[in-house]
């Protein structure tokens, strides 16, 4: 059941809402409050999905409450309504944080098409969360890195490029929180992992932009359990362009070999040398795609120093070779500028 908050300063409109959302399946008003205040504090206190919010309330505007909404509950998604029907103003001062914009009266068809589009989009994004987080939970960092391509696929369906980047970073937020105290105000994503608006535009960006935060959660759940490994993750970040290798990373971190494999093993369930390799051929997909480097010049970009030993391990990780690779995307970058 979805959880929706009415914010409107006139009682008639409220209970409007109320009726008519109780007549769509699977949403329930659970709060109908009459000012901007009242809004942000339910939604500080208890959990909330949808907020319904008139824009021209006495008091905290709705433009106010939506702004301070998104900030500390960027997963809550906001829906401005307003007698106004030109909505450009609003746009420009809110930005991402309200996801759509409904001229009052609300007719019902519109708010049910509204509300059920949302079930559908948010219960595809739920399903690619939990197998994401399937993957943390069992370590198995290889199958998080194999998933993400297709789960970009489905959630890039919707053409929208705004409501994508809202999806994503909410995805974001989500993912974030499965590691206890690591998104402590709800809003650290879109901090963390900005996006520019250029390379948001294509699906592959997205698909290297999950991967670094699905990196990000693995590196920090695993340092959580095990504090060596922080130095060991801020050591492979800051040299992973680099020449990397176990001797190099163990003889940095002052740890042995052998007790770095078997951790690697534990929190990741892969070698170090694996792990690295990922790392490295995530980084290679972009310039393949989005630069005219060769091939040779990738590998030594990525610290690799000899382009045969690099072409191996792209073809043994991705069962194409990296020509075939920019190939085949390059018609997906074409069709999506």
């Amino acid at each position: 059941m979805y959880r929706v908050l009415v914010a409107d300063d006139e009682q008639m409109m409220r209970d409007a809402m109320r009726l008519m959302i109780s007549k769509i399946p699977n949403f329930q008003v659970v709060h109908s409050v009459g000012s901007g205040e009242e809004a942000v504090e339910c939604c500080r206190r208890d959990p909330i999905d949808i907020v319904l919010l008139d824009m021209e309330m006495v008091g905290m505007s709705g433009i106010e409450a939506c702004k301070r909404i998104h900030k500390y509950h960027p997963d809550i998604s906001i829906y401005m309504v307003s007698v106004c029907r030109d909505f450009e103003f609003a746009r420009g001062i809110l930005r991402s944080a309200a996801q759509e914009y409904l001229s009052k009266p609300v007719a019902f068809s519109t708010l049910r098409a509204l509300l059920e589009e949302f079930a559908k989009y948010h219960q595809g994004t739920a399903q690619q969360i939990n197998l994401l987080s399937r993957c943390l939970n069992q370590h198995d960092f290889r199958g998080m890195y194999y998933a993400i391509p297709e789960l970009v696929r489905q959630i890039c369906v919707d053409k929208d490029q705004r409501r994508l980047t809202e999806c994503f970073f909410q995805m974001g937020e989500s993912l974030l929180g499965l590691v206890p105290g690591l998104n402590p105000d709800g809003a650290a994503c879109e901090r963390l992992f900005p996006i520019n608006e250029i390379f948001a535009r294509n699906p592959k960006s997205w698909e290297m932009w999950l991967f670094d935060v699905m990196n990000y959660v693995f590196q920090q759940a695993a340092v959580s359990r095990c504090e060596i490994l922080e130095d060991v993750f801020r050591f492979i970040n800051l040299r992973i362009k680099g020449d990397l290798s176990l001797a190099v990373i163990t003889r940095a971190c002052n740890i042995s070999q052998g007790y770095l494999s078997r951790l690697f093993q534990q929190y990741l369930s892969m070698s170090v040398m694996e792990y690295l390799h990922i790392r490295k051929l995530a980084l290679a997909k972009m310039y393949l795609i989005f630069t005219n480097m060769s091939t040779a010049d990738v590998a030594f970009r990525l610290g690799y120093s000899e382009s045969n030993y690099f072409s191996k391990v792209f073809k043994r990780y991705e069962n194409v070779t990296a020509h075939e690779y920019r190939k085949r995307h390059a018609a997906d970058i074409l069709a999506n500028e």
